[in-house]
């Protein structure tokens, strides 16, 4: 995932400044889907050297938006940091708003594209309770979210995978997907109760500003 917070190894070491390389791109969100969706960044890390068998770690917590995480290459192990819980992801997770750290690790590769939502954009996007994803010990699949979507991680690897700079064909992949997405769930905003779910949780947006 992009680092929430300073990567070190699983044995509780701290890492040299020469370990880390890799790329980091930014896609520019649309102004229609600004409402939505807070960011997209893609990444691709790789450790300079073996690292035998430690894996590299991070805590991270996702705080009052949605992140999901397409991945690209190696799936990381996610942590619980509450219990000896953790889950692998073949295609991607979503991980839903939480007061606690969930900790990712890989063996020395990690690449992906993660997509910050409002609570709002998560709402239309998915299409059920926030319920199915608040305060989970672990993410969800991204297919049990959306089976119907379960190939999205592939398409997207293949949409750049014969380019030097694979990022802004996988972005508007991607932005092409939300676009369409976002078309089916935006009839729901007329359903009774919409507009007060959708206030409740720009509230939570807000208080987690105030804190931060």
């Amino acid at each position: 995932m992009i680092p929430g917070a300073s990567p070190g190894l699983d044995s509780g070491e701290s890492i040299p400044d020469d370990l880390l390389a890799g790329e980091f791109a930014s896609a520019s969100i649309p102004a229609e889907l600004r409402p939505y969706v807070l960011e997209i960044n893609a990444y691709a890390e790789r450790c300079t050297r073996s690292l035998g068998d430690r894996r590299l770690r991070r805590d991270e917590c996702s705080g009052a938006r949605v992140a999901v995480i397409f991945e690209l290459g190696p799936p990381l192990r996610v942590i619980a940091l509450r219990g000896q819980e953790s889950r692998r992801y073949a295609r991607g997770f979503v991980s839903g708003p939480s007061g606690s750290f969930a900790g990712t690790e890989h063996a020395g590769r990690q690449s992906g594209i993660q997509m910050n939502l409002t609570l709002p954009g998560a709402a239309l996007l998915f299409g059920v309770p926030l319920s199915e994803y608040f305060g989970r010990a672990l993410p969800l699949a991204f297919e049990e979210l959306l089976p119907a979507e379960r190939d999205l991680s592939e398409r997207l690897f293949h949409a750049g995978d014969s380019s030097a700079n694979p990022w802004p064909a996988r972005f508007a992949v991607l932005l092409e997907w939300l676009r369409g997405r976002l078309a089916v769930g935006l009839p729901r905003r007329a359903q009774p109760g919409f507009h007060a779910v959708q206030s409740v949780l720009a509230s939570m947006e807000r208080w987690e500003m105030s804190v931060m």
